[in-house]
């Protein structure tokens, strides 16, 4: 790989504006926390489905206390 193979690049991110590096870093925020909901409803519908408890909304609770700081 040469130095100026990466010219076309350096040209592109140069004319890039402020807002588009918010828009991308919006989306990806968007991406991930869609994948996090994803999950949780998937974990719920297989412990739905074994007859098991719940087993999302506690740990998201207990996290949540973790991170406020409440001890039990």
């Amino acid at each position: 790989m040469r130095p100026t193979d990466l010219h076309a690049t350096a040209l592109a991110m140069r004319q890039s504006r402020g807002k588009d590096w918010i828009a991308a870093v919006v989306m990806i925020g968007a991406f991930l926390a869609g994948m996090f909901l994803f999950q949780c409803f998937a974990i719920s519908v297989l412990d739905w489905l074994d007859d098991k408890p719940n087993s999302v909304v506690p740990a998201l609770m207990a996290f949540l206390e973790t991170i406020d700081g409440v001890r039990r």
